[in-house]
């Protein structure tokens, strides 16, 4: 009982959001008791500073015992051209233009307005622009999957994620709520621009390199798809700016910050 420990908080969606928790999720976090966890931790290692300020304020935690270690960006994800390209091409029958999606199908992750903004671009500019999502679960919207223009790829092989990054036209994350966001930085690093929502620690990780919108307004999503996929100056910009930002969120970074947390947890105890 006297052990002294380092926890990780990935994200507090199941406390802020509770609505978007299953009850197996809602049960498990009962049971674990994560606001007591941290209250005993010698020290608390959490992805961003979004995610910090959530587990100060909403569990009452010191900040000198919150320690942001950003998360890293595996090499897999590179904005070179490979010969898997376009065989991943060829095995999920991709369409020539499409727009990515990356996550899990939860409510959360605010899909439906995703497909709504994509289907009234398609109605306003006549562009015959496709969306491609990739994650587990399913939507609860059976007119989805009659959309011809939306194909749903369900889990797939870590391998094939970096191909579709880089075959996409923009890579779209419009989630209400992370305590990171890995598929922002995955596509800055395949060289795809990215849209992204204004909220929780998305902008802390997109920074300058990608376009933000308001989650619970569909339209600017509309009006974020029309700015990027009408500027090629503005497309080349953001790549460019991914791929210097991406330099930042390293593997290496992430283990070094986690061993100093430790360290110094064992220095103070």
């Amino acid at each position: 009982p006297n052990t002294k420990y380092v926890f990780t908080m990935h994200d507090l969606a199941f406390h802020i959001f509770p609505e978007f928790s299953s009850r197996k999720s809602q049960l498990w976090h009962k049971i674990v008791k994560p606001k007591k966890l941290c209250e005993n931790a010698a020290a608390i290692i959490v992805p961003s500073k979004s995610t910090a300020w959530d587990v100060q304020k909403r569990f009452g935690i010191s900040e000198e015992k919150v320690h942001v270690v950003p998360h890293g960006v595996s090499d897999e994800f590179s904005h070179e051209p490979k010969p898997i390209d376009l065989e991943i091409e060829q095995k999920y029958i991709l369409p020539e233009r499409f727009i990515l999606f990356v996550g899990d199908l939860d409510p959360r992750k605010n899909l439906l307005a995703l497909i709504d903004a994509v289907t009234n671009y398609r109605i306003e500019t006549g562009d015959n622009l496709h969306l491609v999502i990739v994650g587990k679960g399913s939507l609860e919207n059976e007119s989805a999957d009659k959309k011809e223009f939306i194909h749903f790829l369900g889990y797939i092989p870590d391998e094939h994620r970096a191909p579709l990054y880089r075959l996409a036209a923009t890579t779209v994350f419009p989630s209400i709520y992370e305590g990171f966001g890995f598929p922002i930085l995955e596509s800055m690093a395949s060289g795809t621009p990215v849209i992204t929502s204004h909220t929780s620690s998305l902008p802390e990780v997109g920074g300058d390199a990608a376009i933000y919108i308001d989650p619970y307004n569909s339209n600017d999503i509309v009006l974020a798809l029309k700015q990027l996929l009408s500027s090629k100056e503005l497309q080349n910009k953001l790549i460019l700016s991914g791929l210097e930002r991406v330099k930042d969120y390293t593997w290496k970074k992430a283990a070094e910050k986690t061993r100093d947390v430790f360290l110094s947890t064992i220095d103070k105890n």
